[in-house]
């Protein structure tokens, strides 16, 4: 989403000169507004209400012009988004009620040039009222080291790790292997399926993930599948400052959340990054499970 919002300040720059020196033709002005149209139409609908992009792959804030500024320097240029569905890039914004959920159902893209990809298949962002709660742990660093390993590994994102390995095989700064592939997508008005393959070359499993989307309450099962006996770990990394209890074996965040989950989980320590060279102290579970994990997200 962040490079999204930097080319398209470039697209917009163009069509600003192109406009203003008549001597090019028309037909190149029209190619670079058709674009922006549709450029615009995807960073709508991948913006929370609050303006925030979500923080997928090589994503963080300050870097890039905002939503709203690039939405105003199109309506200066007489540009309006066209309203489209998301589609082929694989990333998802649901708004229900009072939440609003990004999820990653994307193989790698670009396939030929994954430098910016991380082994994060399946995760999410989830904010509740306008305000996040939980987050991806985003980009501090694009150094080779192990801040950036970190940042690109599974255990970085909301989504299941098996056996201590990759979902996809990151290495160096901009480096990617073997990596997964999202192989069956189902989708309906209140619920997302999918199967990636990232495991299935060393361990013989796939990993399912289902979202149920109701009005106060988000369901995310996840399955492991195959016949090889594996261990899996769910991550789920919250926003700074997020008040955390414990009540009946049942997180409580801020009194407004509560997480109900169906096996042994920890609260560890982590750091987020929400911007280059600048890090948080945060906090993260992580949750064993062999077969199957289900986690409820009830809005109080």
């Amino acid at each position: 989403p962040m490079y999204h919002q930097i080319l398209l300040e470039r697209l917009l720059d163009s069509i600003n000169l192109v406009k203003n020196n008549k001597w090019i033709e028309d037909e190149l002005l029209e190619l670079l507004i058709s674009k922006a149209e549709y450029m615009l139409g995807w960073l709508e609908k991948m913006t929370f209400s609050n303006g925030n992009i979500p923080l997928f792959n090589d994503s963080a804030f300050g870097i890039a012009p905002t939503t709203s500024e690039l939405m105003e320097y199109a309506k200066r240029l007489d540009i309006e988004p066209k309203n489209i569905k998301l589609g082929e890039s694989g990333y998802r914004l649901i708004k229900k009620g009072r939440y609003e959920i990004a999820i990653d159902v994307a193989d790698v893209k670009a396939s030929y040039i994954p430098g910016h990809t991380h082994a994060d298949t399946f995760t999410f962002e989830l904010y509740i009222d306008g305000k996040p709660i939980i987050v991806d742990t985003g980009i501090s660093t694009y150094e080779n080291n192990k801040r950036r390993l970190y940042e690109r590994s599974t255990k970085a994102h909301n989504t299941v790790e098996i056996n201590n390995m990759n979902s996809s095989e990151v290495w160096g700064s901009f480096r990617l292997g073997n990596r997964a592939k999202v192989i069956e997508l189902r989708e309906k008005n209140n619920f997302i399926e999918a199967i990636h393959n990232g495991y299935y070359k060393n361990f013989g499993v796939y990993h399912k993930r289902k979202f149920i989307l109701n009005e106060d309450e988000i369901i995310i099962e996840d399955e492991i599948l195959g016949n090889k006996s594996v261990k899996a770990k769910l991550y789920l990394h919250f926003y700074p400052q997020m008040n955390i209890k414990i009540e009946n074996d049942k997180i409580l965040l801020n009194n407004l959340i509560l997480i109900d989950i169906n096996n042994k989980y920890n609260i560890d320590k982590c750091l987020l990054s929400p911007e280059f060279n600048f890090v948080i102290d945060s906090k993260c579970i992580a949750i064993p499970f062999e077969r199957k994990n289900i986690c409820k997200i009830k809005i109080n």
